[in-house]
């Protein structure tokens, strides 16, 4: 585990408890599947014919969706290239690393199988249309998420890690952090393998979400979808990598415990983007002046407000996910299942559970290292 995972435990520990939801039967039995899944990709990855090159001291300019000032540093810095290719389930396979010191180069072989399991697991799920080839860039960079000065809008540039495409026949990640670089590619890959809802029309989904949180926000609901899952995949990957002789049941037992820490955290940070603004949970649902205060130029409400509801209730989300689109990752795509989706959060978003918890962490001052930071999770590994 990365030193940050054991900085962020020990500063917890200074915050309330919060409910420990058990994870139920049902949802117990999905992960099962899931870690099954991981066991099988990691056999197929010792099977797999991947092919590796490296190159030094490369030029490649970036993207124009990535902030300037990450794409300036990436740009005019030397750096090196691992290349990897393979083929899973007839799709095409690009992975390029782009690493500024060696820390990264020499764990890319740790990181490529980790990219060939996740993979694995999420073809299976995934519509045969989308990403018959995807190519995946990460680009290494110490750049962390941080908030900005005092009543700023909160930018791509403070909150975002990567970008990428609906479902396409040729798709693209481009991951700009090393910062949490796993959970974001498990994110981006729920996008660009047809997994998520971003296709669909999001206007109706707005009006229902901005009925309930009187704030000026482009919501896209279906970020809370693909970060929710992340999260928990996260360290469903910890959980498999730490764990002996392919024991699922330790595995969901350890799952369960870092669920816990990470529920906490989502709420934390979403108490203190808002207090960024000068605001508190409760002004969100009421129509107040003072909810002028509230600025985003990315889906802050998704990531910070919206996700932590889901992320608290995670194993209801879960059960959610089962009930209304069958036992996989893929989002059922109707109208229907998008308004049910908002009803989850409609449901749960004022219970006394969660109000509690959050006007408990409300009155906690934050600080260092706590302070400034944006990551989403307390989990990741070296």
């Amino acid at each position: 585990m990365k030193p940050i995972t054991y900085t962020i435990l020990d500063n917890l520990k200074t915050f309330p408890k919060i409910p420990n939801y058990k994870l139920s039967e049902k949802t117990t039995e999905f992960l099962n599947i899931l870690f099954t899944r991981f066991i099988e990709g990691s056999a197929s990855y010792h099977e797999a014919i991947i092919n590796k090159a490296v190159h030094v001291n490369i030029k490649k300019k970036t993207d124009n969706f990535i902030p300037i000032e990450i794409r300036e540093s990436i740009d005019t810095n030397k750096k090196t290239c691992t290349h990897y290719s393979f083929i899973i389930n007839n799709r095409n396979i690009s992975v390029s690393m782009y690493h500024f010191d060696k820390t990264t180069i020499l764990l890319s072989n740790k990181y490529i199988r980790r990219i060939y399991i996740w993979l694995y697991t999420a073809l299976h799920f995934s519509p045969v249309k989308c990403s018959q080839t995807l190519q995946i860039n990460i680009f290494f960079t110490n750049k962390i998420k941080n908030l900005p000065s005092a009543n700023s809008p909160v930018k791509q540039n403070h909150a975002n890690t990567a970008f990428t495409t609906s479902c396409q026949t040729n798709t693209e990640i481009n991951i700009f952090r090393e910062e949490e670089w796993f959970k974001v590619l498990i994110h981006e890959t729920f996008h660009c393998l047809g997994l998520d809802f971003s296709e669909m029309d999001k206007t109706r989904s707005n009006e229902l979400i901005l009925k309930l949180f009187s704030v000026k926000s482009d919501v896209r609901l279906f970020e809370t979808y693909c970060e929710t899952w992340a999260e928990i995949i996260n360290v469903m990957f910890i959980s498999f990598f730490s764990t002996r002789n392919n024991n699922i049941k330790k595995m969901l037992q350890k799952t369960e415990e870092m669920l816990y820490f990470e529920r906490l955290f989502s709420l934390i940070q979403c108490c203190k983007v808002l207090r960024h603004f000068d605001l508190t949970y409760e002004d969100l649902h009421m129509k107040s002046k003072n909810n002028e205060k509230y600025k985003e130029e990315t889906q802050v409400l998704s990531y910070y407000v919206l996700k932590p509801i889901y992320m608290f209730y995670n194993n209801e989300f879960i059960e959610w996910c089962l009930l209304n689109n069958g036992k996989t990752l893929n989002f059922k795509k109707t109208e229907d299942n998008i308004e049910k989706y908002v009803d989850f959060i409609k449901d749960k978003y004022r219970k006394p559970e969660i109000l509690d918890a959050i006007k408990a962490i409300q009155k906690v001052p934050i600080k260092k290292p706590l302070l400034n930071t944006l990551r989403m999770t307390v989990f990741e590994l070296e």
